[in-house]
């Protein structure tokens, strides 16, 4: 047991746990990163819409490094008819704006912030174990690493182990999205079809949700999103994908776009969306984890 000893250990660096391990870092604590992936950046199906207004709460936010652009409007339509296109603004009133970002870019950037300030990053370390009986907790990887340390920040993602292992979110609701990036080839960061600075939003395909279309330098993130009273069967799963498709291609077609098929047809990721609903208790009984 003569491994240091972390303030901090936090488990996943997505944007939560690397914005987590950057500002603990900042502050002066010892810091460790896990996260599974093999390699960093990796890919994550997002939207990846992050409001200006974040900067209120997070120093040091950069986005001209990690931005492809900003919107500063958004398109609603029903069913992909009636569209509206309005201008977003703060509650004062004046202009507001959405920087899209792409994710592998994006985490990738909030890492180096956490690893700049002192964390220490550990890649292709899954958590297998988490021990809380003794004076530190103790966090072993399917590798045979074991860490130890006075607090653990469980932000591993929908289907993460820290929650599992130590009694938090066991009573979970689901949401659940398909989403897919489509590229296309343009000498600006708009596609030709679209609204310039604008996201687009539908409504109506799919109950308790919506469909959308969020631009990227090159790509267009394509997807569609519902909620769901608890989580899915494997045909029930199979059934809302295929709403959810159609109600990709709905507002595709409402803006005299089509999804790309055949050879060219992109990957459309799955990916479940538990949400806390504000019952559950968000840290251990010995308030460690």
């Amino acid at each position: 047991m003569n491994s240091p000893v972390f303030d901090v250990l936090v488990v996943g660096a997505g944007p939560a746990g690397a914005t987590c391990a950057w500002k603990c870092a900042e502050a002066g604590l010892s810091v460790l990163i896990l996260d599974r992936a093999p390699t960093l950046p990796r890919y994550k199906p997002c939207g990846g819409g992050i409001p200006s207004s974040l900067t209120k709460h997070i120093d040091g936010l950069l986005p001209g490094e990690f931005a492809d652009l900003a919107v500063t409007h958004l398109r609603h339509s029903w069913k992909g008819k009636d569209p509206t296109l309005a201008e977003m603004t703060r509650a004062d009133g004046t202009p507001a704006e959405v920087w899209m970002v792409q994710r592998p870019k994006f985490d990738l950037w909030l890492v180096e912030r956490a690893r700049s300030a002192g964390a220490r990053v550990e890649i292709g370390s899954k958590v297998s174990e988490i021990d809380t009986s003794g004076e530190m907790i103790q966090v072993s990887t399917a590798t045979g690493e074991t860490y130890r340390a006075r607090h653990v920040v469980g932000a591993d993602g929908a289907k993460g182990i820290v929650g599992t292992r130590v009694g938090l979110r066991l009573k979970r609701r689901y949401g659940i999205a398909r989403e897919a990036e489509i590229p296309f080839d343009s000498e600006t960061p708009w596609h030709p079809s679209l609204e310039p600075a604008a996201c687009y939003l539908d409504y109506g395909t799919v109950r308790n949700g919506y469909a959308w279309i969020f631009p990227k330098a090159g790509y267009l993130s394509v997807g569609a999103g519902m909620l769901l009273p608890s989580k899915p069967a494997a045909d029930v799963e199979k059934n809302v994908g295929r709403v959810l498709k159609r109600a990709m291609e709905t507002l595709m077609e409402s803006v005299g776009l089509t999804l790309p098929e055949g050879a060219d047809a992109p990957r459309i990721w799955g990916h479940p969306i538990p949400f806390w609903s504000g019952k559950e208790p968000l840290s251990s009984p010995c308030g460690r984890i």
